[in-house]
């Protein structure tokens, strides 16, 4: 919500001196009502209600339904308390309105640290809610990616170590993933100006740390409006003695022909603090550089990680029994109970799942994105498009990009008060918006902007306008459009606004177009200004792709006949655990999983068949609909069972996707098999027919009257070894020809 009165400055530096004062605390005991439980305040509420009400009332003919804040941030709370939490309504009063709150967990747990409360009643039950921390992340590891534009090659004692900052995609793994822990509702009565609701923490007998979570207004209906002090923070504090996180690095071994071997750092005690190290390797009898690439990196344990996996390269001159040793240093928030251990080349014929650690070990390295339903795009990467100039004087627009790159500002100046102006910046290229549910982006509104004037995210080809395009109300067809929003500018300045689209119609957005940021100046005269905050990868103030989840499901056929020559018939094969896939994420198997663009399809392939060398071999798979019906072409898979789900390739299947379901079906080559050319007359055997061609060199395999494939070969044979591309006979399951 946007606040519309310069007033508003005054109320927010008000609001903010009593940021600091939640440490007042004081105690409340009902007066002869023993049914009420004792409460703890956060603040002198007889000091702070009444200022922010008198203050708030500048705010009633912008907000007649009045607009609801917090009015604290951040709170530390004791274990095995009570507390009193109010939300003031500032400005009007008018009407009931209803407003929706949600707690978030992050280290500390709904039900179990804390629990939320409507009145303080003592018979009354907390509001449902279950605990979903952030951080409760324990049995799982996380395998580090390295930034290649980091790395460093440093001669040390002989030898080649990279030194480099560790591209820690790994920290905000999670960050969009936490859920709500509980949801509910609060009414404010006509003319009621603040509601109270109740926080009762929990002395819980596992002693932990410091825990943490947030309580969130979300909306409000009726006439009220959430304001941007919407959120506040809470910390537990945890009073008793609290455990040391402790660390180890493991021995390991691991087998010298992989491209790529573990270091294994594990963490028991207090996984809830952050703790940090360096691991470092030395050589032994592998050599740094001649048989793995040495390792010198700075890592950090978030709450609740216990395991990290290091990646390391194997290199060519890699042998069976050679080792090399690894240590941690410069720990920090955490004591060890090994500090070295030994990494052991063996020749291993299988490397063997760890179900433990839910990785495949050694095997597959998952892709471990920093935030996989979201992609980033510079500031830097929009250049100056389309403007228009309707007064009779100097009008001036432009775009320009900060100097450090994090902000850019597209700007528009009325100097001859003429009216209903554009300026458009585009991106450079042309971007596949395939797979992008909607966009977010952070702006900063300022320099006079006011409500008639307006700024823009959409997706097109061009800028849609031009100077003949009236009060620009298309700009208010975007939403309908599905190819993005417009929004009301104010005359407030304000840092850090968020914005997101609703949701865009695949149907119009899918493919290549230029996304276009747009300004237009409706106001008379003066200068309507935006700043769009590009802070990098790792920061949430950017202008941001936000993702389709696909559900991807692998629709694997009950049996598959095979010709087998010794009976002269069709035999049905059954697959057994035939093709699973490979979550992105975890590494983990299944039949079904959840994907989004610019992700692998990583398939695992197993196949037994019931007779002699006729093995399957999986060669790729078709997209199709659910019922395997309309099946694209073969898309092959490489070496490694991977197809990258492109926005080329959502393009592509497009019309075989579903409510965001994506199903494919494996094809498989079956390899060699013999049979005997009848060379002057059709060979027919339990449905199956072979048919010579005239040129005497080549013919035709039908099975129940259907083509499946063709034969050729040279004059000097009779008997011929064929690749047969037999390929299930179901639905259509079929091969090229």
């Amino acid at each position: 919500m946007h606040f519309k009165n310069l007033s508003l400055k005054k109320i927010l530096a008000f609001i903010l001196s009593f940021v600091l004062v939640f440490s007042y605390i004081s105690v409340i005991a009902q007066p002869g009502k023993e049914e009420y439980k004792q409460v703890t305040c956060l603040y002198d509420v007889h000091q702070v209600k009444p200022s922010y009400i008198t203050n708030g009332l500048s705010l009633q003919d912008d907000y007649p339904g009045g607009l609801l804040i917090f009015p604290v941030v951040n709170a530390e709370l004791q274990m095995d308390d009570f507390y009193a939490i109010e939300i003031y309504r500032l400005g009007g009063t008018l009407g009931e309105t209803t407003v929706t709150l949600e707690t978030m967990d992050y280290t500390a747990k709904y039900g179990i640290n804390y629990e939320i409360y409507l009145t303080p009643l003592k018979d009354e039950m907390p509001v449902d809610g279950q605990a979903s921390p952030l951080y409760d992340i324990e049995g799982l590891s996380y395998i580090p990616t390295l930034s290649s534009s980091g790395m460093q090659a440093t001669d040390v004692s002989n030898e080649t170590e990279k030194s480099s900052a560790l591209y820690n995609e790994y920290v905000n793994q999670f960050k969009d993933l936490v859920k709500t822990s509980s949801s509910f509702d609060i009414t404010f009565a006509s003319g009621e100006n603040s509601k109270t609701l109740y926080i009762r923490t929990i002395k819980d007998e596992v002693v932990a740390d410091d825990l943490e979570f947030t309580l969130t207004m979300k909306t409000a209906n009726g006439l009220a409006s959430v304001g941007g002090q919407n959120t506040m923070g809470f910390s537990i504090t945890e009073s008793r003695p609290k455990p040391a996180a402790v660390l180890e690095v493991v021995d390991n071994v691991v087998n010298f022909r992989d491209k790529t071997g573990y270091i294994i750092v594990r963490r028991t005690g207090n996984t809830v603090k952050k703790c940090s190290y360096t691991v470092v390797t030395k050589s032994g009898t592998a050599k740094a550089g001649e048989d793995y690439n040495a390792v010198h990196l700075q890592l950090d344990f978030l709450p609740g990680m216990t395991e990290h996996k290091i990646p390391f390269e194997i290199l060519a001159g890699a042998q069976a029994g050679e080792q090399f040793t690894v240590s941690i240093q410069n720990i920090t928030n955490a004591e060890t109970l090994k500090e070295e251990a030994t990494i052991t080349f063996e020749n291993m014929s299988e490397v063997a799942f760890d179900s433990n650690s839910q990785m495949l070990f050694g095997a597959y390295v998952p892709s471990l994105k920093n935030v996989r339903d979201k992609e980033y795009i510079p500031v830097s990467e929009f250049q100056m498009d389309e403007n228009t100039n309707r007064g009779v004087g100097n009008q001036t627009m432009s775009y320009t990009v900060s100097d450090d790159g994090k902000y850019a500002e597209l700007r528009y100046n009325n100097k001859a008060a003429s009216k209903n102006n554009a300026v458009a910046a585009r991106s450079k290229d042309k971007i596949n918006f395939a797979g992008v549910k909607s966009i977010t982006w952070y702006i900063d509104n300022y320099s006079g902007s006011c409500e008639w004037d307006h700024n823009a995210i959409y997706i097109a080809d061009d800028a849609k306008f031009n100077s003949s395009t009236g009060d620009y109300d298309f700009i208010h067809k975007f939403e309908s459009d599905g190819i993005g929003d417009c929004w009301n500018m104010i005359n407030v300045s304000e840092d850090h606004i968020k914005r997101t689209t609703n949701d865009f119609d695949q149907s119009k957005v899918s493919g290549e177009h230029y996304l276009y940021m747009m300004l237009h100046k409706g106001g008379f005269a003066g200068v309507a200004e935006y700043k769009i905050y590009s802070e990098g990868p790792d920061s949430d103030y950017n202008i941001t792709l936000n993702l389709i989840k696909y559900n991807l499901k692998v629709l694997n056929p009950d049996k598959v006949e095979l010709y087998d020559a010794n009976a002269n018939k069709l035999q049905s094969v059954i697959p057994t655990d035939s093709v699973k896939l490979v979550n992105p994420q975890t590494g983990s198997q299944a039949e079904i999983i959840d994907i989004y663009r610019n992700e692998y399809i990583n398939i695992a392939s197993s196949f037994i068949s019931n007779f002699g060398d006729y093995k399957p071999e999986l060669i790729g798979f078709k997209f199709c609909k659910e019922d395997g019906s309309n099946a694209s072409k073969v898309y092959p898979i490489d070496g490694t069972g991977k197809l990258k789900l492109s926005p080329d390739v959502l393009t592509e299947i497009q019309s075989l996707i579903s409510s965001n379901n994506i199903y494919i079906k494996p094809v498989y080559n079956f390899k060699a098999s013999q049979f005997e050319v009848m060379k002057y007359m059709p060979k027919e055997v339990s449905g199956q027919k072979f048919i010579l061609n005239d040129d005497g060199f080549s013919g035709s395999l039908y099975a129940n009257s259907k083509k499946i494939g063709t034969v050729s070969w040279s004059n000097q044979v009779v008997q011929v070894m064929i690749s047969l591309w037999l390929v299930i006979l179901l639905n259509s399951y079929s091969l090229p020809k």
